[in-house]
């Protein structure tokens, strides 16, 4: 089986939030919309942080996957003013570690539920 070697990103889940890269910095909501509404019903668009580069990146969110992936299939690799777009699925946000930690009951589930073992001395009255 040879793998192909190349600029590959790591597998993301599918999902219904997609990534975009190389959009234009002077568009706005409406028309980053405007550029994803065709692909299916948009749920949300959010451009990323205004920089002084030429081009952003943005997220768009989709009501179901499929339309997310019509986006990636549509959109990807077309050109934007001249640069070429770069769109896959959104990574999830990071997990926060604080809140596995506040969560994280397990041993007092475990055992806190238990009473203490109750170690029944022989009754030896006669």
């Amino acid at each position: 089986g040879g793998v192909k070697k190349g600029k590959s990103y790591p597998e993301v889940e599918p999902s219904n939030n997609v990534y975009l890269w190389g959009i234009p910095s002077q568009f706005t909501d409406a028309d980053l919309s405007l550029l994803v509404f065709a692909c299916g019903n948009v749920v949300s668009v959010r451009m990323g942080p205004p920089t002084n580069k030429p081009h952003t990146y943005a997220f768009a969110q989709f009501r179901k996957q499929e339309e997310a992936q019509r986006a990636i299939e549509l959109l990807h690799s077309r050109k934007l003013q001249s640069r070429e777009l770069v769109v896959r699925y959104a990574k999830p946000p990071p997990q926060n570690k604080q809140h596995k930690k506040k969560t994280g009951g397990m041993s007092q589930m475990m055992y806190g539920s238990y009473p203490p073992m109750q170690m029944s001395p022989y009754d030896d009255r006669k």
